[in-house]
């Protein structure tokens, strides 16, 4: 289960992504200086974890390691598919994506800085057109968050008095 906490926590910055035709994301240099597992001269492995339909966290594999709900998740990937069930018995709809909710990325240098490829099932489920959507970054918690704008929108909904 995914915690919401109502804190204190702001978002440090703010940066603005086009999502490229091939669905890449590149990562702005501001938001390299934040992440100091990004680095060297090789790909890494990382992770999108899909908070909501309008937003995910970029984790390390340090990040997905340390967390056992998370690493539950990732063992789950390795399983293979199971035995067909009986026609007529389905599984809960989100038990069955519930793996769809970390999906393991890699991060690859390029020219002056790194970059991702969206994995497609989270672009479809945050309604990401590739080169015409715009996503929103944000630091949040010391983790980097990419959220539709309709989601950083509707975070605005929220009247001040109710915040602080």
């Amino acid at each position: 289960m995914v915690a919401v906490k109502h804190g204190t926590g702001c978002a440090a910055e703010y940066f603005s992504i086009r999502i490229e035709s091939s669905y890449r994301i590149k990562l702005p240099k501001q938001v390299l200086r934040h992440l100091d597992w990004i680095k060297g001269p090789e790909s890494l492995t990382g992770f999108l974890l899909v908070i909501n339909p309008g937003r995910c966290r970029l984790l390390s594999e340090a990040d997905v390691r340390s967390q056992p709900t998370l690493q539950a998740i990732r063992d789950r990937l390795a399983i293979s598919p199971q035995a067909k069930m009986d026609p007529l018995e389905f599984e809960e709809e989100f038990s069955i994506t519930s793996t769809l909710r970390l999906m393991q990325i890699s991060i690859a240098p390029h020219l002056e800085g790194w970059r991702f490829t969206l994995p497609r099932v989270i672009a479809a489920v945050m309604q990401i057109q590739a080169g015409e959507t715009e996503i929103a970054g944000l630091l949040a918690q010391g983790y980097v968050e990419f959220w539709t704008m309709q989601t950083l929108r509707n975070s605005f909904a929220v009247p001040l008095a109710d915040i602080f």
